[in-house]
């Protein structure tokens, strides 16, 4: 589980739709620099041995100029206060090898349209090396899926409504090292579910 917070523009439908309700389109931010708070718990069993990773830390995202009318979205990821543990059946011990995240940046570019990321590289060796060794990680999950599209973290940019839930889906072949694995040839799959609550007002303002 993967809580994050995110900084979006919500753009309000004021016309009449069927559920009598105003309906909302999630929009990522841009163009303004703003972090994101990550706390994600990894658990697998394998056997009789039951594995379970905590990572929590802050991704802050600072965007290149110019900002606007440009042919790609580009911003550096930084990463601070990381903090990550193991615990493998009774035994728990720092996660050394996540907490290498802490200090680490990242060059980014998103396309301006669909908000898929095109590219990620590392701003130097420390993490050049920390891009390559989470990509078949639980870790590397935090720079895969929907949470890669700057524009649609929460999927496309359907017309949402309070008390809608909708889900995302996602199928790909792995090959290599996965998570605990290091041959492993397979299918990952993945579902996220999201549920919309309520809109909170602060300050007045939606």
């Amino acid at each position: 589980m993967t809580q994050i917070k995110y900084w979006l523009f919500i753009s309000t439908l004021s016309i009449t739709f069927p559920n009598n309700g105003e309906g909302y389109r999630f929009i990522g931010n841009s163009t303004q620099d703003y972090y994101v708070e990550f706390d994600s718990i990894f658990e697998m069993s394998i056997g009789s041995w039951d594995l379970l990773s905590n990572f929590s830390g802050r991704q802050t995202l600072e965007f290149m100029a110019p900002k606007e009318n440009q042919d790609e979205i580009i911003y550096q990821a930084k990463w601070s206060r990381v903090i990550s543990t193991m615990r493998i059946g009774d035994k728990v011990s720092p996660n050394h090898g996540a907490q290498k995240q802490n200090g680490t940046s990242y060059t980014i570019k998103n396309d301006p349209i669909t908000g898929n990321q095109i590219s990620i590289v590392g701003n130097d060796e420390a993490s050049t090396q920390m891009l390559e060794g989470v990509a078949s990680s639980e870790i590397g999950s935090l720079f895969s899926g929907d949470e890669n599209n700057i524009l649609y973290p929460f999927g496309d940019d359907s017309i949402r409504y309070v008390g809608d839930v909708w889900t995302i889906e996602k199928e790909e072949e792995k090959s290599g090292t996965v998570f605990a694995w290091e041959e492993f040839e397979g299918t990952q799959k993945s579902k996220i579910s999201y549920n919309f609550k309520k809109i909170k007002e602060k300050r007045g303002i939606k």
